[in-house]
């Protein structure tokens, strides 16, 4: 089994430089869960949201 582990701030980052905004909202899978990312996309202006 493999996770997205370690990838959310860098695919958050991606969306806020596409769509030019800061202040996003992330809803993500249980893979992309760590609390290390959600924690760095939350330190660059984003809403995280992992179930």
């Amino acid at each position: 089994m493999t996770t997205d582990r370690g990838q959310l701030t860098l695919v958050a980052q991606q969306v806020q430089q596409a769509m030019k905004k800061k202040d996003i909202i992330i809803i993500a899978e249980k893979g992309y869960f760590s609390r290390i990312d959600i924690k760095a996309s939350h330190d660059l202006g984003m809403t995280i949201n992992v179930p």
